[in-house]
């Protein structure tokens, strides 16, 4: 999948909130360009703004913006027949390989499979799980992307998806999860098992460092390396 990274290598020291406003950010007099302000973009904006632009661009961001992109391909009608044909293939690799593993167990000795019954069914009654689900939410009401949520005192943990959204299970009733990202102040919550579900997080931003103003560089355009699926995809 094409991808990229962007960055700025050399902040401006220019005070954004100074510049003369235009439409899509502020016009700086000191190197008589419009800086865009992309902090309001989506990440498919940003992805679609960078694409069509033929010059260099100077823009303002967050510093969460700042991070690697891959660009969605558009699928065609044969691209989907691919797809359905490959899917069709791993089905059908994933039931041979099924069906060895019956085998296999089919072979074990009755003995041996009791007991092996016996202790699964032991963990499942001795371990509980307990999925906690929310959304992680910036002070302009938006879902905040890319946060760390970590069960305090683990690496259990997981990140907010596009729209601040996280799932995680855990195997402790009760506990404290640390919400931490690029750009954010640290956020700690308790929670317990009477309130697993639909929680809602509100994670300040981190003032200092927090916008970033330069000249955008996108020159590490690349294709990431194809996992051994895409060859298969390719193949037909």
């Amino acid at each position: 999948m094409p991808s990229f990274n962007l960055k700025i290598n050399q902040p401006c020291g220019e005070d954004f909130n100074k510049f003369t406003p235009t439409e899509k950010g502020g016009f700086c007099q000191s190197c008589q360009k419009e800086v865009i302000d992309f902090t309001n973009m989506s990440e498919s904006e940003i992805i679609e703004y960078i694409q069509a632009s033929t010059k260099k661009t100077c823009g303002r961001f967050k510093s969460s913006q700042l991070k690697h992109y891959h660009i969605p391909v558009q699928s065609s009608r044969f691209g989907k027949f691919r797809s359905c044909l490959t899917f069709a293939v791993i089905s059908f690799l994933s039931i041979l390989n099924t069906e060895a593993k019956t085998n296999e167990i089919s072979k074990k000795p009755k003995v041996e499979l009791q007991e092996e019954k016996k202790i699964s069914t032991n963990l499942e009654t001795t371990t509980e799980k307990y999925t906690i689900t929310g959304r992680v939410m910036e002070s302009s009401g938006e879902g905040a992307i890319g946060v760390n949520v970590v069960l305090k005192g683990t690496i259990q943990g997981t990140a907010t998806d596009f729209d601040g959204n996280f799932s995680l299970t855990l195997d402790k009733p009760k506990g404290i999860l640390v919400f931490s990202g690029i750009g954010y102040q640290t956020q700690e919550i308790e929670y317990d098992s009477n309130q697993l579900t639909n929680l809602t997080v509100y994670i300040d931003a981190d003032i200092k460092g927090l916008l970033t103003v330069g000249e955008v560089n996108t020159s590490l355009l690349y294709s990431s390396k194809k996992s051994i699926w895409q060859r298969i995809k390719d193949f037909f």
